[in-house]
């Protein structure tokens, strides 16, 4: 149905669709259906489309999300109700609650540019067209947040919104130089501050950031967050070199690349793999320990079989001239080796 259009004399002009499809009639030959009942969610007026396509119903079969089309325009209905329209080519939902309330919208435009919008009771267009390469990176639980990433004039923004209950507000937000892609990102659920792993075209390297703050630089580079969000501690290869920062302060710099890695919720402990390049030892691995007294390291040995994380020490499976060894390390401050255990015939 075409908006009323209002003249100059007064007069209102409206256009309807007479024939077509209804969101009701395609909530029924929906392959979304969950149930053989669909009576209880809302289809709104009888409204007529050139194609009505149900992107989504809800689990619990009570909401829909239809996308109508008719005559080049597009739009999107909620439990029976527009909530965004315009002439785009299409609507990509990104992000949504459970029963529909909350949705992340991108709309792409004739012209190929796209606009996003959040939707709650309304829709509200976060950005336009100056924002190219528009993605969610991270949501909250039933959208209560949402990370956004987007490139404007060759450099890059990450913005947080939050749906309060008029709409949405955002957060916080921050940019950084270049047109950047991302690899893993973590948020924190107190600051909203993000971590996050990145890289760019003709750029083989891969980098570490702290929202715009640069941390570490590597042809392979790890990092973990400490829960309450204070400490970020990363590793980085480059050169035949493994480089560890703590919150983007070079704590440690070792010949060897690192493998596995692991570290306590708090950041006290962490435990990560060196492969030697030594040619006296070259193959072998190390395993070195950080903690806020300083760095120590384990006998080296030939293989690691598994190296995980238990409550209050990190434990690893080794093996050396062909026999299995546990190590065990915790905040003590001491590593110790178990009795070997007897593999491929050989014994220490």
């Amino acid at each position: 149905m075409k908006e009323a259009e209002k003249s100059a004399i007064g007069v209102n002009i409206e256009e309807r669709r007479l024939e077509g499809q209804t969101f009701a009639q395609a909530i029924l030959d929906s392959p979304e259906a969950h149930g053989p009942d669909l009576s209880q969610i809302p289809t709104g007026p009888e409204v007529f489309y050139e194609q009505m396509d149900i992107w989504g119903i809800s689990r619990d079969d009570l909401h829909a999300i239809g996308i109508g089309r008719d005559e080049g325009k597009l739009s999107l209905i909620r439990d029976g109700q527009v909530v965004l329209s315009g002439d785009y080519q299409r609507f990509d939902i990104r992000g949504h609650a459970s029963d529909y309330s909350k949705l992340a919208v991108v709309a792409k435009r004739q012209d190929e540019k796209e606009d996003l919008y959040l939707v709650q009771q309304n829709s509200q267009k976060v950005f336009g067209e100056a924002r190219k390469r528009i993605g969610v990176l991270e949501k909250g639980d039933e959208l209560a947040w949402v990370l956004l990433r987007s490139n404007v004039d060759g450099n890059t923004y990450f913005d947080t919104y939050e749906f309060v209950e008029d709409g949405v507000a955002g957060v916080r937000g921050f940019s950084v130089k270049g047109d950047w892609s991302v690899y893993r990102q973590e948020i924190n659920d107190n600051t909203r501050k993000v971590v996050w792993n990145g890289g760019k075209k003709k750029d083989f390297k891969s980098y570490i950031f702290w929202d715009d703050m640069w941390l570490a630089r590597g042809d392979h580079v790890d990092f973990r967050v400490s829960t309450d969000g204070s400490m970020v501690f990363t590793v980085s290869r480059e050169g035949g070199r493994t480089e560890v920062t703590l919150n983007g302060v070079l704590i440690s710099e070792i010949i060897g690349e690192f493998g596995r890695f692991v570290a306590s919720d708090d950041l006290s402990l962490a435990v990560v793999e060196i492969q030697t390049k030594e040619k006296k030892d070259k193959g072998k691995s190390q395993l070195f320990v950080f903690t806020p007294e300083g760095v120590t390291s384990s006998a080296k040995f030939d293989e690691l079989a598994e190296l995980k994380r238990e409550e209050g020490r990190v434990t690893a499976k080794i093996i050396r001239d062909g026999v299995q060894r546990e190590i065990v390390i915790s905040r003590d401050g001491k590593a110790e080796e178990e009795e070997p255990i007897e593999v491929l015939g050989k014994t220490s």
